[in-house]
């Protein structure tokens, strides 16, 4: 795969932010990106891959508990899923906020992709929303999907909180897709070539 490292720093720049988010449509590489800056980061990542399923909200719990859990084995358990079974979505999400804060102290991110698929669900953009607001200072959340997640930004972006990258930061300058053509195809473009894949398939 493609290293990307003006993406891959642009990441590391924005991590003392709560939420980075990555939204453009299919084939900009947003899953290869997060697997490119979990690859080339010293800070540990966890990874959060969505399905339709985790529009339920404990659903995407036991899955966010399980990554963080492979990652931090001092979370085991934590926090108590079978205790917050009827809880609320933003106590449930403030329990995962407590866990963190108390059991975690080195700074990490929550690679979370696909988030698209969660967009129609009110009970998970709730816990997101309480999660962010609540966030330890230690974690970031990187949200990539064909949409941004539609929560409460504007607050994020006040206090400097927010990143963004869309499709124009995501497609291939001249020098990445010479380099795909080379990697993956075994061809060398000249600069024409170049010219005309970049108009075609914008980047």
């Amino acid at each position: 795969k493609l290293h990307r490292e003006r993406l891959v720093d642009a990441l590391h720049a924005n991590i003392p932010k709560k939420l980075i988010v990555i939204a453009a449509p299919p084939g900009y590489g947003k899953t290869t990106l997060l697997a490119d800056f979990h690859h080339h980061t010293e800070i540990p990542t966890c990874w959060v891959r969505l399905t339709e399923a985790d529009a339920d909200v404990m659903h995407l719990a036991s899955l966010l508990q399980h990554s963080l859990e492979r990652r931090f084995r001092r979370l085991r358990g934590r926090p108590n899923l079978d205790a917050l079974a009827s809880a609320s979505p933003a106590a449930l999400a403030r329990s995962f906020a407590s866990a963190i804060e108390t059991h975690v102290g080195e700074a990490f991110a929550v690679l979370m992709d696909d988030v698209h698929l969660i967009n129609s669900s009110r009970p998970v953009l709730e816990f997101l929303d309480e999660f962010l607001a609540c966030q330890p200072g230690q974690v970031t959340l990187i949200a990539a999907g064909r949409e941004v997640l539609d929560i409460s930004l504007a607050k994020l972006m006040a206090e400097g909180n927010l990143a963004g990258f869309g499709p124009q930061d995501l497609a291939l300058t001249p020098m990445e897709l010479t380099e795909v053509a080379r990697l993956q195809l075994w061809v060398n473009l000249d600069a024409a070539e170049v010219d005309s894949l970049l108009e075609e398939t914008r980047g």
